[in-house]
């Protein structure tokens, strides 16, 4: 039986050409997918505002993209939260090394989420631009900031205390509990 996501649109193919266009021809990722196969996870997942749409192996942000871009073509004014590990990128790995390269002379940490943070400035961008007109004629008013947070390790004493947390200590009458 033939996929419904198999489509010229829907290979990584396309999903390399798009990001190499939003960083300057660069190659920074290797297989990221397209915008066209998400946006259409995103049109079966998601129709109204403020639905929060979760991409939990963000990569190089595909999904974020689609996110926004999706916004704009149905003027539905969706969330989303992408997570991605900060993975090192190691510059002796030939498919890592034009990312270390590029975060480097940008200032950023060589890890993996950075790659999904400029892009999603350079897409939030080009939407921006590309729409200009639709967004002004037809009164679209969406957020294309976002939120960066790091995942700090915990010292052994936080985790020390987590496993012997007694809740009952917390209060003064534990039969209530």
């Amino acid at each position: 039986a033939r996929s419904v996501w198999w489509d010229k649109q829907d290979n990584s193919e396309k999903g390399t050409l798009l990001l190499k266009s939003l960083f300057d021809g660069k190659k920074l990722f290797d297989f990221p997918k397209s915008v066209e196969m998400l946006i259409k996870i995103v049109e079966m997942s998601s129709n109204e505002d403020n639905d929060i749409l979760l991409d939990f192996f963000s990569g190089s942000a595909s999904f974020a993209h689609s996110v926004m871009e999706q916004s704009v073509n149905d003027k539905v004014k969706r969330k989303y939260i992408a997570i991605q590990l900060p993975a090192e990128l190691n510059i002796k790995i030939d498919s890592q090394k034009n990312a270390f390269n590029f975060l480097s002379e940008n200032g950023y940490p060589t890890t993996l989420d950075y790659i999904g943070f400029e892009r999603i400035i350079r897409a939030a961008k080009k939407i921006k631009e590309t729409n200009k007109e639709k967004l002004l004629a037809e009164n679209i008013n969406l957020d294309f900031g976002f939120k960066h947070f790091n995942l700090k390790n915990t010292n052994q004493n936080t985790l020390d205390k987590c496993e012997t947390f007694d809740k009952a200590s917390l209060l003064g009458d534990a039969t209530i509990l």
